[in-house]
């Protein structure tokens, strides 16, 4: 039976979607292999390694916010762009090369596709996606953050009531360069300096939104939406790091004496 209450993002009293709040119902999809004998995707905390099926849903929007909003303004075309589930098709990369658009250097260890220079991406769908996840993020239970004085610029956007939030800047990652590719967690929360930044992956694509009026010059020149030229960055260390963070939690996982090893793409 359908739960009522008010939509979290537009207050309107009526019938609740069960919201994902960690990642979008696509990736959970996405991570499963439909052929092996347990096909759910692999959790890795610091409580252990498990294979579930739990999405991390709750009665949270309504059917217009969620479908109309959330899914047709970003998630159903990043969907479609991002690293498909047989870890070879990549939509996004693939407009790159069929455009003939080469990379570019934009400082030490850090090149660039430029988005701009590709008629079929669309950069309001990323803005918007990676607003609503850093958003949506907020309500996931045993994670919650706020996002402050930031909270109602980021509702306002996301109900097509203002342009994209202040001092805010969206940085996006291409991985597909290495068996991580497949790997995604929610939304993040991290202090730098004066500035908080909130990040997630997704297959083949991490996300960096960098909030606070004294950001860096980088966080300005790397912007996605605050540079004209759209960068979508290579970071060389992207994946180093992320394999450091899988070790790192295997390693607290065991010293919790949970069971604990690294799992390839493919779950073997």
């Amino acid at each position: 039976m359908p739960i009522q209450g008010h939509c979290a993002l537009c207050g309107t009293f009526g019938n609740l979607c069960e919201s994902h709040v960690r990642l979008p119902k696509f990736v959970f999809k996405r991570l499963r292999t439909p052929t092996a004998a347990n096909p759910n995707p692999v959790h890795l905390s610091a409580m252990g390694v498990v294979q579930s099926s739990a999405q991390d849903t709750q009665p949270l929007l309504c059917s217009v916010c969620e479908n109309d909003r959330f899914s047709m303004l970003g998630e159903k075309w990043v969907a479609h762009a991002c690293l498909q589930d047989n870890n070879v098709t990549f939509p996004l990369v693939q407009s790159f090369i069929n455009a003939g658009v080469a990379r570019h250097d934009i400082m030490e260890g850090v090149s660039a596709f430029y988005a701009a220079r590709v008629a079929d991406i669309r950069h309001e769908c990323i803005e918007y996606f990676a607003a609503s996840m850093v958003w949506r993020g907020q309500f996931l239970i045993g994670n919650q953050y706020s996002l402050g004085p930031y909270d109602q610029q980021f509702r306002n956007y996301l109900l097509q009531k203002s342009q994209f939030p202040k001092d805010v800047s969206i940085h996006l990652f291409l991985r597909y360069r290495s068996n991580l590719t497949q790997l995604s967690h929610g939304v993040r929360r991290t202090r730098h300096d004066l500035t908080t930044i909130y990040d997630f992956a997704i297959p083949g694509l991490s996300f960096w939104v960098v909030v606070g009026k004294d950001r860096q010059d980088w966080a300005k020149q790397c912007c996605f939406h605050e540079n004209g030229f759209r960068p979508i960055m290579e970071l060389e260390q992207t994946d180093s790091l992320m394999h450091e963070q899988l070790v790192a939690v295997t390693a607290k996982a065991a010293a919790n004496g949970r069971r604990s090893r690294l799992f390839s793409p493919t779950g073997q």
